[in-house]
């Protein structure tokens, strides 16, 4: 009965917020002199095998948090273009990043279990070195199962600069879930889609 309930109330939900929402005046933001969104430079990160894995960087105009945005598996750093440029235009440096075989990277799937830490090390050292990066207050971002577990990991294994997650619909492995576990002061939003 109960179950029943939740499937017609959810049933009204998705059927009457799309209608109020046409209803409603639409929002306008304030007018404000147009600025553009920052560019993203190409950056080629050498891994520990001489793979070369490609990455977008997009600074802030001044000194400030620094994030790492992971791609999943069936996407490419460039999903996040527009994300990362507003972002930086926010004031947060961020870095998206191919995965090893996915996008411009080079490499193949196959290998990355062999240099998945290695790898995020090298995106990780690359943000922080940028100028104008506090080492100390950084992000991580991922969607699907690929880019949460590289969140979660390179929180886990950065634990003293990560300071926020933000995870969109995946999973991780059981490391990364007792680390979450254990950093119950981590801010973290988690996004779930069925």
């Amino acid at each position: 009965m109960a179950d029943s309930r939740v499937v017609w109330l959810s049933a009204v939900l998705i059927l009457a917020v799309p209608s109020l929402a046409q209803t409603a005046a639409p929002y306008a933001p304030p007018e404000q002199p147009s600025q553009a969104l920052p560019a993203a430079r190409a950056v080629d990160l050498k891994a520990t095998d001489g793979t070369i894995l490609k990455a977008s960087y997009f600074a802030a105009a001044k000194p400030g948090p620094g994030v790492l945005l992971f791609h999943q598996s069936n996407r490419d750093r460039k999903s996040w273009d527009e994300m990362a440029a507003q972002l930086a235009a926010a004031g947060i440096n961020t870095l998206t990043i191919d995965d090893r075989g996915h996008g411009e990277s080079g490499g193949k799937i196959a290998d990355s279990q062999l240099y998945h830490d290695s790898d995020l090390d090298a995106a990780f050292e690359y943000l922080v070195s940028q100028p104008g990066v506090v080492r100390e207050a950084i992000g991580a971002g991922g969607a699907g199962w690929l880019g949460v577990d590289n969140s979660v990991e390179t929180a886990r294994r950065h634990s003293a600069e990560v300071k926020s997650l933000v995870l969109v619909s995946g999973e991780t492995l059981l490391p990364q879930l007792r680390f979450l576990r254990q950093a119950s002061d981590l801010p973290g939003l988690f996004i779930f889609v069925r």
